[in-house]
This record gives C-alpha cells, structure tokens and sequence, in this order.
C-alpha cells in the first residue's frame, strides 16, 4: 500500500460535492485519480460501480493507463477480501466511461442517436480527411463568393482584393483562426451575432477607445524605463546617447499617457511630438560595455520599436481615423458572413457523408445534454454519480459547459489539474476556467481546493534549482506577463528493493546546468526560428567544417549538447530505476533532448549526435514534409504528376532516381546555351532526351540523353503503374525498383529516413479511403498539411532495445519522465506570430483587423486589433513560461538548460528571462550552489559565475576506417579494442563489415511468421506444436455407438454471406440475452423484441436467429447450469478477448541458433475470443487460483453434415482457448464443450 500524504488521502476520500486539486508536476495525480476510483467503487459504505463513475482524460493514452490501474487496485481489494462483487467490478472495468472528451461525446451521440438526430453509424473524419473536405467545400464557397453581383458580394470581393491580393493563402489562414474559436464555444452563432453589434460603434468611441489602448501602452513602456539603470561611468558616446534617449522616452511616455486618458482629442497633436521624439534618437548605437549591452537588447530596441509603431498610428488624423474603423468593420462583417456559410455548406457535406469531425462530437453531445428532456440528459444524470475530469487546466468553455450539465445528479464533481501546466492555448483551452473554478471553491469552502506540491518524481536537489528558475521568472517577463509560481516540494526517496543497497556518495550534487553559447559572430546568426518557425540558417553542405566559425546557431547548439552528453554518459553516472526498485548506469535511452520548435531543429541536432557516436531518435509531430528523403520521394511524385515543373525535376535528376551530378546539370545548361535554346529547363532536357542516339551527339554530353530516356521510360511506367494498381501499391513498387529505402537506410539516421518513407505509403493509404483519388490530390493534400499546424508527425524508428536520445518538442513529452533532460533552443525568439498578423481574435474581445491603405504599403492597428494583440502577446509570453515549468519537470536526475546567445535577436526570449532572473543578486548563493553555469563570458548574467569549457568529445581519427571504427564501437554495433593499431583496424573492422554482410541472417526461420495471429487461423493450420500432455489431451473420443443426430427439419446450409450473417447474430443474441429468460420459447420471444425495440437487436438479425435452438440449448444439462449461473454474472464471461503471447517455436519456427529471444517483445501474439468462459468454485478447501475454476464453451452454428469433418479442428480450437486462459488467468479449467446449435448436440472436449 503507497503511503499517501495527507493531501493525497484527502483528495481520495473527499466523496461528496466538488472538489479542485491542484495537482504540481510530478504529485502523483494519476495513482490519486486510480486510487480515488477504486476507493469509490470498494467503499464499505454506499459503494458504487464502475458504471456508475465517469473520468475523462486529455488522451487516449492517459484513459489506457487510468483503466489499467483502477482495474489493478480493484483486483487487489477483491483479492484480499475475497469479494464477489468486488471480482465483477474488476471484471467490468473495460465497460466503464474513463475515456477523453471526444471519446465521451462519441459515446453518447451513438448510444442516444435518437436525441441527437443522427445516424447512429456515422464515422468521425480523421484530421487529415476532414481537412481535404474543408478546403473543397472552401473552393467552392470562395468561387461562389466571388460571382456574387449584391452589396455583399462586392463588399467580400473588396476584403479579397485588399488583403489577400488575389489569393486565397491569406484568407485561409483567418477562417481557421477564427473556426478554431468557435468550435470552442458552446453557442458559436450566438458570440458571432455579439461580435456583430459590436462593430457598430460611434466615431467619439472609436477614438476614445483607441486613445485608451495607446495610454496604457505608455504606460507600460513608462514602468519598463523605469528599470533602466545609470549608464556606465565609462559610457561611450553612443552609449550616453542611447541612455540620455531612454530618459526621454520614459518622460514621454509617462506624460502623453495621462494627456490621452484625459483628453482623447489631443490625438492629431501627438504626431508631432513624436516625429520630434524619434529624430532625438541616435543614428547608431555601438553598445560594448556589457550592461550597456544587456540594455540595449532588453531596453532600447524594444523602445525604438515602439515609437516607430506610434509614429505610425497617430500619423492618421482623427477623421480618418473614424473612417478606417468603420471600413474595418464592414471587412469584419464580411469575414463573419463568409464563415458562417462556409460552416453551413461544410456541415451538409458531412450529413450527405453520415460524417462527423471531432468538434462535431462535442457540439452534438453538448445539444443533447443540454436538453432537460432528452432521454440521454434524463438518464445520465441518474447515471454517473461520480464525475472526475483529469487535466482541468486545458479545458475549453464549451467542455467545460458539457461537463457541467451532469453535474446536477452526481455526488461528487472532481477536478485535478496545474495552471503551471497549461500549455494547449493553441487549442482553445482556457487556464482561467481552472483559476476561477479554485477561487470561487475555495471561497465556499475551506475543503474545496487541495493543493498537491510534493513531487515524487525529481531529485531533491533539482526540484530545488527548478524552484529557483522558476520562481525569478515571473519579474523577468515582458508585457506585464504574469507567472504565479507555486513551488514544488521535495517528496522522492528512493528505496531499493535490496535494502542492503543504498544510493552512491555524490560529493558534486549539482544536477542543473545552464550552458549560454556565444557564435564568434555575435552579430550573425539572428535566429528566428521561434519567432516563424523556419529555418533561415544556412545549411551544412555535408562537407567537413571549417571549425565552429563555420557553424550556424543551431548547429553550434548541437555540436555542444553531443558532447556535453558524450562527457555525461562517460562519466558512468548511478540512477535510482523507479521500475526495478534498484539502481544502475546511466544509459543513452535515459536522455530525452526537448525542443519548444523541432521544426529546422530536430534534424540537426540528430545528425550532430549520430556524428558523435550517440543513437538518436526523433519523436516528432511535425517536420516531416521537411526531411531530405520526403522532399526526393515528393519531388517524384510531382514529376510523375506533371514533369513540366523546373524545381521537382531538378531535384528528381540530382537525386537517387536520377543520379546526376550537378556538373551533368550544367553541361545541359551549357548545351542550351549553345544552340540558343530560349527555353525553360524542363524543356531543355526534354530536348536532350529525344537526340537521336544514332547522330551526332557533342561529347561533353557523354551519356547524358541515354540516361534521361531510360529515366522517363522508367516514369512512363510508373504512371501506367499508378493508374493500374493505385497509389500505395505503386509506391510500393517505387520504392523497391529505385531502391530508395536500402539508399535511405545507408544515410545518417538512415533508420529514421526508412521509417518516414514507409510512413508516406501508409498515408497514401489512409488517403485511397477518401472520395477524390489521385495523384495531384494526394500531393495537394501533403501541401496543404505542410502549410498547416497538422503536419503528419516524423515517425518514430526504434532502436536497438530502444537505447537511443530521443528528440521531441515539449508538448509532446508532457506525461513521460526522463532520468536526463536537455532543455535546448533556448536563444530562440518567442513564437509571435499570431500577435503580429493583420487578424486577430479572442474570446472575449472579438475579432481586430489592421488597415491597409489603398496603394498596399502601409498597415496601420486598428482600436480592437490594438487591444487584442497586447492581450494576446501578453497571454503567448505567460504560456512560454509554463512550458518552460512542464519541460524542466519532465527530469528525474539531471536538467541542462542550453541557449544561444543572440545578440542581435529583438525579440523575447526564454534564455533572457532565465538569465535575468539568476543574476539577480539575492539568488547568488543558491546559484552557486545548485546551478553549474558554463559560458557567461559574454551573456547576460553577473561575472562572477566562473566560466567552464565543456569537456570536448573523445577524438574521431581522421583515417576512414578507424573513424568507422569510432562510430561503430560508440554505437554499440562492434567492440573495438583499445590498444588496436591502425592497419589492426583497418583490417578488423573490413572483416566486420564483411562478416555482417556474407552471414546468414540469424533470424531467417521467423521471416515468415505473423506478428499477430488469430485461434482462428491456427485451428485451421495446426501451428502450434503440442506437447505430450497436449497430445493426450488431444485424443478426444467420438462416440461411435451414437453418431450426431441429423435434424431432418433444420434449413439447408446457407452459403456465403447468409451463413456468416447467421452465425454473427446467433452470437450476439447469445451475448445480449439474459439467461434467466430463456427456459420457454414465449419468455425467449419477448426478451428478443425487448432487445429489438431497444436497439441493441436488428429485425434482419432476428429473422436469421433460430430460436428454437436456442430454448433447446437452455433444456440441455449445460444450458440449465448455465441459466442458473446467470444469476450471479460475475460468474459468466461472455465474449472475453484476450491477447496470448507464445514463444516463436509454437507457430512453428525453429528456433535461431545463438540469438537470444527472451524479450517479450519477439513473442508472437495469439488472439482470439473466447464465447462463454463459466467459472465455477474449485475443490473444496482450495485456496489461491484453484479457489476458482473453469469451463470453456463454444457455441457452433455449422450445419449437421460439416461437424463431423470439422470437429477436431474445433477441438483444437478449445485447447487454445484453454492454454491461454491457464496462462492469463492462473485459472484451472476443468473442460471444454462444443455446442452445435443447428445439429443439437453438445460435444465435451478434454483439455
């Protein structure tokens, strides 16, 4: 039993009324939440059943785990008591409502069909899927739109022409912003007619409005100046001019922003004012000092930034002003009215497809709930009489609105959930639900809020320097950005199993490290890529560096984290194995490097590592359409779709297809120069294809036209192969003819490259399910994804015994734990974007616009977009800030935090607030005790932290072979020894590498087994070998006095579809029925129209049903102990799936000479479901599994003239059956029995 601390017990057993926890990193929220369930469930008094409870989590993978545990701890309380009903709600624990959200939602719209007016088979459209119907439905409505002749369609047109030139990009983009806010939102018609009559406002409140927003900007801007210090005694002149302008600017600042509060109509007075301002302000400011540098970067340049933006808006005069607000608003106007028919045409396109998306299963689920006399509200409400919702601090108002309409009938209404952890704004949540959901609790009671900060997870001595960089970042951040840090509590002590055996001495107990890298270039290498998730740097040309001159930042990043983590992994470091109770060695699996934009970032860094000898993996949700080997498998598709396109067949030619040299491309070049060839570069090698082989050709050409017509030959082939076999095959074919997966295997990260080429077929299969095939559509489809958020996620190769780094953004790793974390990217900008588009929303203040004048140059902030962009960058800036929390939290041992210092970058950045926060002089002690700074020589952070050189990686020889050698052994693959000269290793390791390549393959005899196989199949095949016991198991008699009876009145033998769809409904009747109602054909009769009124039952499926073989089954001895089993269910299990590993050499196989098949993950998997499994109670004074034992049936709906040449293979069948619920279960069976329905007769089998 775990000891509970006192908040957790409270959680546990506060049942009745509402209740808030809050849950820090690393508390133990999920065993609470498990725990929690089964205590509701095995309470002595006025328990529940599982049924009875509702949990939702964020993900599916967080609902596996919750069911999994609730499941365990109810096994082992009914275990322990020896509960029968405690038994069947362990049993039942698969049926309970723990799912997500939209599992939830799903649920109930199916169940009550009926209340939601839908087609209960509707499918839910995949993200991919329900993108490709979106953008044509927009296509559609944008053609439409266009053609319009009324004030609506001219007003939309002007909008179309202004801001999206021509294009639709542009507008794309707003209507997802936009939809993405409604889909959160429980009434999305009713906030868009509010946003509409807020257009309308009058001129004095549009200018007092906006006048308000620039005060308060200058107020802000007022309040940072004030943190300027004195310039340096040793001030240059630059330096003491950009001082003396900051002090003007403050006072500025501070007095306009009172004049416009008081006076809006001061406003055309302000222009000149600032024009004087801004021509007070240096031409150029050299800052070399590092305080003056320090201020230049947090200070000046925001400053300098800001006037220009004033300058720029009260440029405008007041009347103009009034009018731009006004042709604002019919733009507004304009995209509401497109959007809510582009929502109208989507929603009939989805009901002519019986389709839903995922915000439709909320939208739907929140209609039926939220009517009182709906069947489905009616009954829920009676229903679940305990509500716990996991990760409450990511819920959005429409959910938190569908939640809420069960809470009426519930006892309890339980929340858990971190403010600190909110890292999902992007989609739609609100961390102000939670906050206010635990002000207005804790205001009505003293119990309501439980606060949980012991965390269980961390060292000591880290959730100490987490503490400390947490707790400074609040005053560090930008825009008024607020960061409430409530600290953690060390709670981990770690206890072997072996209590002999206590963790090492550490005399360095230092386990977070802040490493600042300077480029030598401090003025290069302004990385923007967390500000446009691009990457503008330059990239390695797949030579030998220059040296780190040579470097950009990401790649100087890089090199530094392989080999800090060289050093770190050589150092042989002891960690506590939470899993095992003991402690080991540090290994690479422990390290996990989290990115906050792995895009342009991921790849870099994994091919630094693989270069340094380290395994790495990336586990990525987007970046994939950029990787190298997609962009060659795309650029053929895009031939093969059209090869009148210069870029794709210039990649395709130089690329493992074509495999020309950049040379050959020239000499084409040259060749069309020649001759004055005028023409695009698809034409010029369609020229050089059709040259007759047979006259003259220039011999600089060589075989150049030879290779180019085998080449389009190939093509041609492969569009007939397209067209013919479809896509997925087709690529199939490809991929095997090119070679392009062994080419890719043979690369850096050639692991990673095969994985995401595999992954490109499977998403051309997932795409021939849609209703618009072909290629161009397929290719359409991966461009759209790749200007989305979606992307298709890079797939995630395994490595040997998964003992690689692996490289994931931040949001992915929310959930997992890590002995070793490396925060890196640091340097980068905050991603503002959204702040700085020309449209901008928010929930409450609606929808801003900014205005473009007529010639297209100039964009000036508009009253509501001004407003909306400081709330929004305000909100970006305290979301950075959590995701800094969940990332260090995700460490168990050991936390590296690593940035580049930019110094040209602008832009926030979380490096700046971590180090603006520990230079602080009031942290200078617990810094130097708990955090090793490495590299502040010139950062931003006091000198008296002492510099560190990281401990370069051990040396890689320049000779090939031992380099080889090097990247060999650091991997793992071969061991090299130490004193090895270099021809003993040159030698060495060609005979490795020949060794590998000549050998058989060890595990050839297993190529052709099934990961997964069914009973079904093995019946059939008689896989498994027996053994002896099996054998005599196996003998089954067959009576041969009194042969099967042959029903003469029975129907003939149905044949195909007809004799399958009989016996799928026989099961199911006999999974659905009550037993209890089955001893009269009458009392049978009227459970079965009860289960078709119900909707459990088709009339179809009951015309098929034989039920007098049903009421004869319950007449037979089996069938009377089976109706009086019935009243106890937990007795009956009905239609039990299971998943029974074997070992290989049971399907088979013979067993690979000298390679080790312990792991679980090579046994092959058996799956099967087993009709009725009747536990009965075992010999008396048993105790333990033989308490409990079993009897296996099987019902049959064979025709009597196929059972006799069908009943060994059945028999075989309950055998298999048998051995896997021995193995799962630990239950003795005693015997089996084969129930054939049609021939009325039931065969006992021996197993």
């Amino acid at each position: 039993m775990p000891d509970w601390t006192q908040a957790q017990e409270k959680a546990i057993g506060h049942y009745q009324n509402d209740l808030l926890v809050k849950a820090g990193a690393g508390s133990g929220k999920t065993a609470v939440l498990a725990q929690r369930c089964c205590a509701l469930v095995t309470a002595d008094d006025n328990p529940c059943d599982v049924s009875q409870l509702l949990v939702v989590t964020f993900t599916e993978e967080a609902a596996n785990e919750m069911r999994s545990r609730i499941a365990t701890a109810i096994r082992e309380k009914a275990k322990a008591t020896n509960s029968p009903r405690l038994r069947r709600q362990a049993m039942l624990v698969d049926q309970a409502r723990i799912s997500t959200i939209h599992g939830f939602c799903a649920w109930v719209i199916r169940t009550y069909f009926d209340d939601s007016g839908l087609d209960p088979s509707f499918s839910v459209l995949g993200e991919h899927e329900a993108l490709l119907l979106f953008d044509e439905i927009y296509s559609q409505a944008l053609a439409h739109w266009l053609k319009r002749t009324d004030d609506k369609g001219k007003e939309f047109q002007k909008l179309f022409d202004v801001y999206a030139n021509g294009k639709s990009e542009w507008l794309q983009t707003t209507i997802k912003k936009l939809r993405m806010l409604l889909a959160t939102e429980s009434d999305s018609a009713g906030w868009l007619t509010k946003v509409r009559s807020e257009l309308e406002k009058s001129p004095a409140q549009i200018v007092a409005g906006l006048a308000g927003i620039y005060a308060k900007e200058m107020n802000e801007l007022a309040t940072s100046l004030a943190k300027v210090g004195e310039p340096p005694a040793d001030a240059t002149k630059t330096e003491a001019e950009m001082y003396a302008w900051l002090a003007k600017v403050r006072q500025f600042a501070a007095a306009h922003s009172k004049l416009l509060m008081d006076d809006p109509a001061i406003w055309d007075q302000m222009a000149s004012a600032l024009n004087q301002l801004q021509s007070d302000q240096p031409k150029r400011v050299q800052a070399n000092a590092p305080q003056a540098e320090r201020d230049k970067k947090a200070f000046y340049e925001p400053a300098k930034e800001q006037v220009k933006d004033w300058q720029m808006c009260f440029a405008i005069t007041r009347n103009d002003l009034i009018a731009n607000e006004q042709s604002i608003a019919r733009h507004l106007r304009s995209i509401i009215d497109f959007t809510a028919e582009l929502e109208t045409r989507y929603s009939i396109a989805k009901q002519n497809l019986n389709k839903l998306d995922f915000n439709d299963l909320e939208s739907y689920a929140l209609k039926v709930l939220c009517n009182a006399d709906s069947r489905a509200a009616r009954e829920l409400k009676s229903r679940f009489k305990h509500i716990m919702i996991d990760e409450y601090q990511d819920t959005n108002p429409l959910q938190e609105i569908l939640l809420g309409t069960l809470r009426c009938g519930a006892a309890s209404f339980f929340t858990v959930g971190d403010v600190q952890q909110s890292i999902y704004g992007f989609r739609g949540s609100e961390p102000s639900l939670f906050e206010n959901r635990a002000s207005r609790l804790a205001a009505e009671s003293p119990d309501g809020v439980i606060e949980m900060a012991e965390n269980f997870r961390t060292h000591p001595s880290l959730i100490q320097a987490i503490n400390l960089i947490c707790s400074s970042l609040g005053p560090n951040l930008p825009n008024e950005a607020a960061f409430n840090y409530g600290k953690l509590r060390a709670g981990r002590t770690d206890k072997p199993a072996d209590a002999t055996k206590h963790a090492p001495c550490e005399p360095d107990d230092i386990r977070a490290e802040l490493v600042v890298l300077t480029p030598p270039d401090a003025n290069r290498g302004n990385d923007q890529q967390g500000a446009d998730e691009s990457n503008n740097d330059e990239q390695d040309d797949g030579g030998d560096s220059g040296g780190e001159d040579d470097l950009t930042v990401v790649e100087l990043e890089a090199k530094h984290i392989a080999e800090r983590l060289t050093q770190l992994v050589a150092t042989k470091p002891i960690i506590f194995d939470k899993d095992k109770k003991t402690f080991r060695r540090l290994v690479w699996g422990d390290i996990a490097i989290l990115l906050r934009s792995p895009r342009g970032r991921a790849d870099v860094i994994v091919k630094a590592l693989l270069n340094a000898g380290i395994p790495a993996v990336a586990d990525l949700r987007t970046g994939y359409l950029e990787s190298v080997e997609i962009q060659q498998a795309l650029a053929l598709l895009e031939v093969l779709d059209n090869p009148n396109q210069d870029i794709p067949l210039a990649a395709l030619l130089t690329g493992p297809v074509g495999r020309f040299t950049h040379d050959e491309l020239a000499i084409m070049r040259e060749y069309a120069r020649s001759y004055q060839l005028r023409a695009a570069f698809h034409e010029i090698v369609f020229h050089l294809a059709n040259l007759d082989s047979t006259g003259i050709i220039e011999t600089y050409l060589k075989d150049v036209p030879l290779r180019l017509r085998a080449l389009f030959a190939r093509l041609d082939q492969w569009r007939q192969d397209i067209r013919t076999l479809g896509l997925p095959d087709a690529l199939a074919r490809i991929f095997d003819e090119t070679g392009l997966l062994v080419y890719s295997a043979g690369l850096p990260g050639g692991t990673q490259c095969v994985a995401n080429l595999n992954m490109l077929r499977q998403r051309a299969m997932e795409f021939a399910g849609f209703n618009q095939q072909g290629l161009f559509r397929f290719l359409e489809f991966l461009r759209r994804l790749g200007q989305s958020d979606i992307d298709l996620g890079a797939a995630v190769p395994v490595a040997p015994g998964n003992n690689a780094v692996r490289i994931m953004s931040i949001h992915a790793s929310k959930g997992l734990e890590f002995p070793v974390v490396v925060l890196a990217g640091l340097g980068a900008q905050v991603n503002m974007r959204d702040t700085q588009s020309l449209f901008v929303v928010d929930r409450a203040l609606g929808l801003g616009l900014k205005l473009i004048s007529s010639d297209g140059k100039r964009k000036t902030g508009t009253l509501a977009h001004q407003t909306i962009k400081s709330v929004l960058r305000k909100r970006r800036i305290e979301e950075e800030a959590r995701l800094l929390y969940v990332a260090m939290t995700r460490a168990r041992e050991w936390l590296i935090l690593i940035g580049v210092n930019n110094v040209k970058s602008p832009g926030p950045s979380p490096l700046q607030w971590i180090a603006g926060g520990l230079q602080d002089p009031a942290n200078a002690a617990d810094v130097q005790k708990l955090i090793r700074v490495t590299d502040f020589a010139v950062g931003s952070v006091a000198s008296e932290h002492p510099s560190q050189a990281l401990a370069p990686a051990a040396d890689v020889p320049s000779d090939p072979d031992l380099a080889l050698a090097h990247k060999l052994s650091h991997a793992g693959a071969v061991g090299i020894p130490d004193d090895l000269g270099t021809q003993q290793a040159s030698a060495s390791t060609a005979e490795v590498i020949i060794k590998r390549i000549s050998d058989p393959y060890a595990f050839q005899s297993l190529v052709g087994l099934p990961a997964a196989t069914s009973v079904t199949r093995l019946k059939s095949q008689g896989y498994i070998a027996s053994s002896a016991e099996d054998d005599a198991h196996r003998q089954w008699p067959v009576d041969e006095e009194h042969p099967l009876p042959i029903i003469q009145d029975r129907l003939p033998e149905p044949s195909g579809n007809k004799a399958i769809a009989r016996g799928l409904a026989v099961h199911k009747l006999l999974q659905l029925i009550d037993f209890r109602f089955t001893d009269t054909a009458d009392a049978l009769s009227g459970h079965l129209a009860q289960l078709v009124a119900q909707g459990e039952f088709t009339a179809a499926e009951a015309q098929v049903v034989d039920a007098s073989a049903i009421v004869w089954l319950f007449s037979t001895p089996l069938g009377i102990k089976l109706r009086k089993a019935a009243v106890q269910p937990e007795n009956l299990l009905r239609e039990l799936p299971f998943l029974w590993s074997v070992p290989v050499t049971e399907l088979g196989a013979d067993d690979p000479t000298g390679v080790d098949l312990s792991n679980p993950a090579d046994r092959p998997l058996v799956r099967g479901v087993i009709d009725v499994l009747l536990l009965e109670d075992g010999p008396p004074n048993a105790i333990g599994p033989s308490a409990r034992q079993g009897h296996i049936i099987d019902y049959k709906t064979d025709a009597p003239e196929y059972v006799d040449a069908r009943l060994e293979m059945y028999q075989r069948q309950l055998c298999y059956y048998a051995r896997a619920v021995r193995e799962i279960l630990n239950i003795p069976i005693t015997g089996g029995s084969l129930i054939f329905l049609t021939a009325r007769h039931v065969q006992a089998v021996q197993v």
